[in-house]
Parts: structure tokens; sequence; C-alpha cells
């Protein structure tokens, strides 16, 4: 009898009834049961089958199956990319070497120029990488798991990860990890501790539902938020939030720890774009308390959620809307300190990489424009208020901005990007304020383009003119001023490129190349005035109070030293009257706000309005006990008295360029003023 499996003969054993063998019979181990051995076996007496069982001796060993080709040509698609690794590394080696050995006579560039210089298809690979991933010259690549992402560049994971499929378990997103600990008991403790010691570990609340608003109040907040907060922080959807806000309201409970986070988020803006008497009106309580119990539950939503080690891009938003508006003692440091933070979770997210290299969806992709476009914002505007470069350079990302749309344009179930809008949009305001910060922070790569250390202050005012065009073209002319956004929208762009026009002069005034009599001077005072002034007027005017918690953030320091530096050159006049009250008014102002009264500029400040108080012959005004009170301003100003200063035959602005670590050069600019002896 021959076996089907393998081909030989096996004899079968003699008839014997009752017989025990040592093997099991041919049925029992063709069937992969159990066999009793014993002939016939009960499994054949069971079938009513011919039991045979084989003859005595060693079983044949089965062939070796061949291996599958498919595993074979893995294999060798795995050896040929550890191969090309191995290259790179030792092509890379090599070029140190030959970097860090010192040549002597005719150079190897020289001597053999083709076998030095890379072909062309390398400056094509370098060019695509770039593209892809300027900060590190690497490729990328962006792992999704339902809400979950993160972002990585490492060569071999990159490489590998599309043929070996374990290998994403190494970029497991850190909820997914954290919430299996959670069913056994294990790690939920430890995982959010980090958290706790960031806000405090009093009273921490193992369940929020005591600190949600009534369904009247939440409703009252979304609406304050759609008003106050949304048309300057663009970073949510609206109708999504919406949808969200309406279920917190109704059912608290049914909320997730990260939906949690978001909602709380938009309650704290909202209380803190509220003045005082609003928040006693609406809220029944004063304002202190309303905000200490927000932020309280909102920092305890966050820190239930674990965002310090979250992949999510929704507990991402709340963090940046929680961080853009904390506005109390010591919070300027706090959120310095936490934008580091926030920078480093937006690249774990991949935020800094556009979504259309990663083929997300567009509503996804342009979520993640809006929220890293906020992250920028708030990192340049946390290093202007410490007078500090920003971390954010301009060669680590390649997020595009986000489109010139309203939300009503766009949904989860997008397909396909929506067309921009050639009109002023939800997301203008938004736009306007990046382009801005764009066209500053990129004076130095132009410089270095040019082969220069630092645009000369024609190429400053040629950069800076360009820049305002630009904007002019895009935004600008749809504006009417009529609406109260837009009209904000045409002043912040104006107010700014005038401050970037007069600081890009500060060198040349600093070494007394313009003289005191000269026109320049006086237009260098003038607009020093007119930007203080119009900063205080957004914050004050009755078309804008709604927003001034937003601008009270930006102090206009620049203008206001100069202002004092020039006080104390100038002899009494209407123009040095104008400049006195309009400074002294605003740092009154500045003074009232708790988040502000630590700040590094106040102490110089302090000394540069003393010295011209007294030259001024203004010494009944004690400038150190104004630094330390909380006074009414004398005066309001009309905004109908500042109109000129949005007409279009203000002088081309230009912007003064700094270098990485001369950020703080501003500071610089006033030092044998602000910290010399006052005499």
């Amino acid at each position: 009898m021959a076996d089907l499996n393998t081909g030989t003969s096996i004899q079968p054993a003699p008839n014997t009834s009752g017989q025990t063998y040592s093997r099991s019979c041919q049925t029992c181990n063709r069937r992969k049961v159990r066999c009793s051995k014993t002939l016939p076996c009960t499994n054949c007496v069971k079938a009513n089958t011919h039991c045979v069982f084989p003859g005595p001796g060693r079983a044949p060993r089965r062939r070796k199956r061949p291996l599958k080709a498919e595993l074979v040509s893995r294999l060798d698609s795995l050896e040929d990319k550890i191969k090309g690794l191995t290259g790179e590394l030792s092509i890379a080696q090599n070029q140190l070497l030959r970097r860090d050995i010192p040549t002597t006579g005719t150079s190897d560039r020289e001597q053999s120029p083709q076998q030095n210089e890379p072909p062309v298809h390398q400056h094509q690979e370098h060019y695509r990488r770039c593209s892809v991933a300027p900060s590190d010259n690497q490729k990328g690549r962006l792992v999704v798991d339902k809400e979950s992402s993160r972002y990585i560049t490492h060569e071999a994971l990159v490489s590998l990860g599309d043929q070996i499929k374990e290998l994403q378990d190494l970029v497991e997103s850190p909820n997914n990890r954290s919430e299996d600990s959670d069913e056994h008991g294990g790690l939920k403790e430890n995982i959010h501790n980090d958290t706790y010691f960031l806000f405090g570990y009093s009273c921490f609340a193992e369940s929020l539902r005591g600190f949600h608003p009534s369904t009247p109040q939440s409703q009252l907040l979304w609406d304050i938020y759609q008003q106050n907060v949304a048309p300057v922080i663009m970073i949510f959807h609206k109708p999504t939030l919406q949808k969200l806000i309406g279920k917190a309201s109704i059912d608290p409970d049914a909320l997730n720890q990260t939906s949690e986070a978001v909602v709380f988020a938009v309650y704290f803006a909202s209380i803190t774009s509220m003045g005082p008497e609003e928040r006693q009106r609406c809220l029944g309580e004063d304002h202190h308390s309303a905000l200490q119990r927000y932020r309280f539950a909102t920092q305890q939503a966050l820190a239930r959620a674990g965002f310090l080690q979250s992949r999510s891009l929704p507990l991402l938003q709340a963090a940046v809307l929680f961080f853009t508006c904390l506005r109390q003692p010591g919070d300027a440091e706090f959120v310095w300190t936490m934008t580091a933070a926030i920078y480093r979770m937006a690249q774990g997210l991949g935020l800094h990489r556009d979504g259309s290299a990663f083929q997300l969806n567009p509503f996804e992709t342009e979520m993640r424009r809006r929220l890293w476009w906020h992250i920028y914002l708030l990192d340049w505007r946390t290093a202007e208020y410490h007078a500090i470069g920003s971390q954010i350079k301009e060669c680590s990302y390649d997020t595009r901005l986000p489109l010139n749309i309203n939300d009503s344009d766009l949904s989860p179930d997008s397909t396909e990007p929506p067309e921009e809008r050639t009109e002023f949009t939800e997301m203008t305001f938004c736009l306007v304020r990046c382009e801005m910060t764009v066209a500053h922070c990129r004076l130095p790569d132009i410089a270095s383009a040019k082969g220069h250390v630092e645009l000369s202050l024609e190429e400053h005012l040629y950069e800076l003119a360009k820049a305002r065009l630009q904007l002019q073209k895009k935004y600008l002319r749809y504006c009417d001023v009529s609406v109260p956004l837009q009209w904000v929208t045409a002043t912040v762009v104006r107010l700014v490129f005038a401050r970037l026009w007069l600081v890009a002069h500060f060198s040349r005034w600093m070494s007394k190349e313009i003289a005191l009599s000269s026109p320049m001077r006086e237009q260098l005072f003038l607009t020093a005035i007119e930007v203080v002034e119009f900063a205080y007027l957004l914050e004050t005017e009755d078309r804008t109070v709604k927003w001034s918690w937003f601008f009270e953030a930006y102090l206009q320091w620049h203008a206001a030293a100069f202002i004092l530096a020039e006080l104390c050159d100038r002899q009494c006049s209407p123009e040095t009257n104008r400049a006195w009250n309009t400074v002294e008014m605003s740092i009154r102002r500045w003074l009232q706000r708790d988040f502000q009264k630590s700040s590094m500029m106040l102490k110089p400040m302090s000394r540069l309005m003393q010295r011209a108080s007294v030259i001024h012959g203004r010494s009944e005004i004690n400038a150190q006990d104004m630094f330390g009170a909380s006074i009414q301003p004398k005066e309001i100003l009309d905004s109908s008295s500042l109109d000129h200063i949005l007409n279009d035959d203000q002088p081309d602005i230009p912007i003064i360029p700094f270098e990485d670590d001369e950020i703080i050069s501003p500071m610089d600019l006033f030092q044998d003023i602000l910290f010399g002896d006052i005499s």
C-alpha cells in the first residue's frame, strides 16, 4: 500500500485482534485524532471502517515543503534595502572623513570634478527630500490609528515600514497603550502623574460632572465663543464644535476624556473673553471665581486625558486654545515654557508637514494646517514678549497656510478641497497675521540668499513694501471698514507694518545718523506715537472691545520705548505733550493686567519714564509709584482722530532683520538709557 503523502510503501500489520501497537492507525493519523492503538481502534469501530496499522519500524520523514515565492521575494527586498542603508552610511562616513582631513596643493575637486560632484539624479533626490521634510532632510511617515497619529523620520522605520508590518507596533499610539493599561488597572496613575505636576496636585477631580454649566449657560458660553473668540482664533471647525457643545450641554457624562477637554477649553476661552461685569451678569459669580473655576476644570480635563502623552489632534487643539487664553500672574512665563512642549507634540503629530504629503482628506488637512499656524503664532507671541528668538524656524516646516474659506465651505465628509474665496472670510484675519509674521521671519533667509549678513535699510524697505503690497492685493482690498472685524484686520496690518518700519530705522537712530532736527526723525517720532495710540484704541474702541482680551497680549513696547527715549532729547512742545499722554495711559493700562506686571520690559520702561518726567518738568508724577498702581487712564482716544493712519498715503514700510541669536537686539538698542545710571 502506498502512502499518499510520502509515496512510500507501508506494510499493514498482521490482523491480530486485540493487539496493541506503538503507532496510530492510518485512519486516525490521517484524521489527526487520538488513536487507542488497539486492533481495531475505538475510532474505527465507531466509524465502522477497516482499521489498518503501519508495519514495524520508524515512520518515513516527510519531504520539506519549498519556501513560498512571496516569502523569498520579501526577504530579497529587505536584503536590498539593508544593503542600500549600509551603503548610504558608508558614503556619509567617507564624506565626513574627507571633510576633516586637511588638503594641500590641488584640491580633490580640482583634480577630479566629475568624481566629486554628485550626478544629476542625486541633486534631484536631494531636492525631493528637502521638499518633503525641509527640517531634517529626511523622508517621513505619518502613522494613523483611529483618532491618533504619529510622525516618524527614522530612516529604517520609514524604509522598512512597508515591508515589515510588525514595525508599526513601534509607533503605536500612547493612547492605545494607556487604554489597555486602564483595563488591567495598572499604569493609569503613573501615566497622568507627569501632567499633574504641571497643574498641581490639589483636589484632583475623579469626575468633572459638577463643573459643567447648565444647559442655558452652556449655550450662552457657546454664543460668546462665536462672537469673542472664534473670529480671532480659528483653531476649530465651528459646525463640528457646535455639535459637541450641544452634546455636552445635554449629557456631559456621554463625553470621552478628549471631548471633555475640548469643551472645557471652549468654556474657559469664553470666560476669559468676558469682562468682569458681563461674567457677573451672565454667570452669577464674580469674574475671579469664574475664571478659577473653569481654569481648574480645563486643567483637570487635560490631565485626565493625558495631553502630554497624547497623539490626539483635538486634544492638542484644546491645549493650544487653553494656553492662548491664559492671562493670570505668572502665566506669561508658564505659556512660554509650555509652548516648547506644544511644539514637540506638534512634531510628533507631523503638523510641521503639510497633510497633502500624506494623502489625508481635505478636512483633516485643513484642521492640521489651522492648528500648526496657531502654534506658530503662539510661539512668536511668547518669544516677542520675552524678547528672545522663536523656536520654530522657517526651514523647519512645509505646512501650507490654511485656505481662505468659511467653515460652511468645509465638512468632515469633504472629498475635494474647497476653492478659496476672493473675499473677506472667517479665516482672513488669521491668514493676515500669519503672512505678516512669516514676512518678518524670512528676512534673515533673504539676506543669506543674497550673501549678506543682514539686509541694508533700503533692502528692508523694498521687502516690506513688497509684503505690504501682497497683503493689499490678497486681503485688504476686500475689507469693508464698516464691518468691525474687517476694520480690525485693516488696522492691525497698518499698525504692524508701521511698527516694523519704525524698528527698521533703530540702528541708524542709535548710531546718531538721523539728526534730531531732520524730517525723518520727526516722522519716526510721530509714527511711534500713532502705533501706541492705535494699539490702545484696539483695546478700548466700542467696535473692538469684545476682542480686547486678545489684543492685550501684544505689547507695543518697541514704540513706547522709542517715545520715552525721544522725550529725553526733546524740548516741550504740543507733540511731546501728546506723546507723554499717549505713553502714560498705555503703560497704566498695561499695569492693570496682572499677567503683564512681571514683564521684563516694565523695569526699563520705569527708568525711561522717570528720566523723561524729570526732563519735561513732570516731577509731580512719580513714575515708580505709577508702575506699582492701577490707575484709570486720564483720557480716552477717539477713533476718528486716528483715521489718517489707515490711509494709503503712508510711506512704504520695511522690516528690521534679526539673526537667530540677535532677536533680543531691540532691548540692546536702549541699553545706554534703560540700564544706565539715572542722574
